[in-house]
């Protein structure tokens, strides 16, 4: 007999075959004698089967005062009292080994209660049961309901089944190294009959699905550390060439599932072909999170119609005047443009809103004191309308953009090479406005009352983007970082952000002579900013910890980069799935992983710990 218990959200717990019944139930000692439960006539009215245990040394272990009917009748038990007052640790061995007991200990020490199922197969594995089952901790008693429920699971595994088969998706079950199910669909796809796939073992290669990131082996790796439940998910773009010569790109997702009592991966088959544009602009998330690479300095500015205009510190340095009142009053901006761009900057407005333009951006020009001149580019974001067509709240950037403009101007006689660089750098600019625009939209949705943590997150995403542009212009090539140089300098900046830097020591195992282009650089600062940040403000909550540690390794392995962040703090939420997480962090970080075509997984150890896999070329 085999038993499989899993957690309330269905995820695996453990798994045990009992070889004989006896195993069920072992006679014990008494260790206490428990008086009868006084309302046992109650517990006849009670949907699920009730058995009541007493905690024992603190919860290390139960002493049995009442056991349902289901339990007796299962472990062959005929006289309560001969168990009635013994350790539950002793007399069931066969809960104990499926993480009964285990269970039991986790909701007394928490004072919570906890929901698992409990799956048993006979040996002939035709038949089973389907158990359903919660821990109820209240005051100094252990509840455990359980209830047969075998008929309604049986039901929905009908429906499921039907589910499969109708299924408008491709659907097919790996195991074994081969499609042992799979449905219409799936067969329609890869232009395969139902008779030759019943003829002939098929897996990945001989269906002719072809990755477009990975080599065939990296696949396959990956398939197999789902069928280990290592991982939890993948997502691939593969590509298949049907019988017309005719191109299909597949968005193929796959997730660990039991099939037949054993591991599988259930893959799930997505034409996206005539979607593909729109497709990957969702899967990119507008592409917003291209960091920012330009060492310029931002000025951050936002209005809401009943609270006024903010600015930030850098927009008076920007126009080099001490702070000004410009609260309510915009007119105290306005009188540093020159002539033209204030006329300009009405017709922008204009057009702004009879075209309800959600992003847009200004060039303008401005007057300082002695008549210096500097060129600005406001990216501005509008958050909300009124009832009449007028902007209500937004944010925007002000970049001081002086010197691209005068370099512009300069290169105008330069060759063509220096053109096309010119180019892409006031390109990425633009983009990285777009960017920061889009991070401060997220930072609003997530922490709306916390202007403090909008700007911090701000400031140490801008420091990141500016290193970069600094560690990119020393460069010999101008196109790329030494990692270890990079990492090291970032890091040390954040921890100087929060005053940190003689408190929590970073620990660096980096091979000196990685170096990575923009294009990687860019999104592990970000990456590697979330993971910082996050020990910074929730790893050492107590100011008396000796060691605050943080350990940051990154090797090139073959093809791959492995990226692996840890601390030594207080570790994470046991209940976390850091794959649907409302943390804005963890967001941030899926999408950037996302984006760069890597695996995201938590890592066993004292603290938080993460592992960062992505192919490299």
């Amino acid at each position: 007999m085999m038993f499989e218990v899993l957690g309330g959200d269905k995820n695996y717990i453990t798994k045990q075959k009992i070889e004989k019944f006896t195993d069920f139930y072992t006679p014990s000692n008494l260790v206490k004698k428990v008086p009868d439960f006084i309302y046992e006539d109650v517990l006849q009215l009670v949907d699920y089967d009730v058995n009541i245990f007493i905690p024992y040394k603190y919860g290390e272990d139960f002493i049995v005062q009442h056991l349902s009917k289901l339990i007796k009748n299962h472990c062959k038990i005929k006289n309560d009292e001969e168990i009635k007052g013994c350790l539950f640790s002793e007399v069931f061995p066969v809960y104990v080994n499926i993480r009964i007991l285990n269970l039991l200990q986790e909701a007394f020490k928490k004072k919570t209660s906890i929901h698992f199922q409990i799956n048993e197969y006979p040996d002939d594995n035709l038949l089973f049961k389907h158990y359903d089952c919660n821990i109820i901790i209240s005051g100094d008693l252990a509840f455990l309901l359980i209830k047969d429920d075998t008929d309604l699971v049986l039901n929905q595994l009908s429906e499921t089944k039907s589910i499969f088969e109708n299924s408008p998706y491709g659907l097919a079950i790996y195991q074994d190294d081969k499609f042992v199910k799979v449905n219409a669909k799936f067969l329609e796809m890869i232009e395969i009959s139902q008779v030759d796939f019943s003829k002939k073992d098929y897996d990945f290669e001989n269906v002719h699905l072809h990755p477009l990131d990975y080599s065939m082996e990296s696949f396959n790796e990956r398939t197999s550390q789902l069928l280990i439940n290592k991982i939890f998910q993948t997502l691939q773009l593969m590509e298949f060439n049907d019988s017309k010569g005719e191109t299909h790109w597949y968005n193929i997702t796959g997730a660990p599932i039991q099939y037949n009592h054993q591991n599988a991966a259930l893959f799930k088959i997505f034409d996206y072909t005539k979607n593909k544009n729109i497709y990957d602009k969702s899967l990119t998330v507008e592409k917003a999170l291209k960091l920012v690479e330009s060492h310029e300095k931002f000025a951050l500015l936002s209005y809401d119609s009943q609270k006024g205009f903010f600015v930030t510190d850098e927009f008076f340095n920007i126009l080099e005047t001490e702070p000004f009142e410009i609260h309510s009053n915009i007119n105290n901006v306005l009188k540093f443009l020159t002539p033209e761009d204030k006329i300009n900057f009405n017709v922008y407005l204009n057009k702004l809103c009879e075209n309800q333009v959600l992003e847009s951006d200004f060039h303008c020009t401005v007057k300082l004191k002695n008549d210096k001149i500097k060129h600005l580019l406001i990216f501005n974001k509008i958050i909300s309308w009124d009832d009449d067509g007028i902007p209500a709240s937004s944010v925007s950037y002000m970049l001081d953009e002086t010197e691209t403009v005068l370099r512009e101007r300069r290169l105008e006689c330069a060759d063509h090479d220096k053109t096309v660089l010119l180019k892409e750098i006031h390109h990425r600019v633009k983009n990285n406005l777009q960017i920061i625009l889009s991070l401060i939209s997220l930072d609003e949705r997530y922490n709306k009352n916390d202007l403090k943590s909008i700007l911090d997150s701000t400031k140490s995403r801008i420091e990141a983007m500016a290193l970069i542009h600094q560690k990119t212009y020393e460069s010999e090539n101008l196109s790329h970082v030494n990692v270890e140089d990079f990492f090291k300098d970032y890091c040390h900046s954040i921890l100087n952000l929060y005053e940190l830097e003689n408190e929590i020591i970073i620990h660096y195992d980096i091979n000196n002579d990685i170096e990575f282009s923009i294009d990687y650089i860019t999104p592990l600062s970000l990456i590697i900013n979330e993971f910082v940040t996050n020990s910074v403000k929730y790893a050492f909550p107590s100011t008396n910890q000796n060691e605050k540690n943080i350990f940051l390794s990154i090797k090139v392995v073959d093809d791959e980069v492995i990226l692996k962040f840890k601390d030594n703090g207080i570790g994470l939420p046991e209940d976390l799935n850091i794959y649907n997480s409302p943390s804005l962090g963890l967001t941030i970080i899926n999408n950037l992983t996302v984006q760069i075509n890597g695996e995201l997984f938590k890592e066993d150890c004292e603290g938080a710990g993460f592992k960062l896999v992505f192919p490299i070329k």
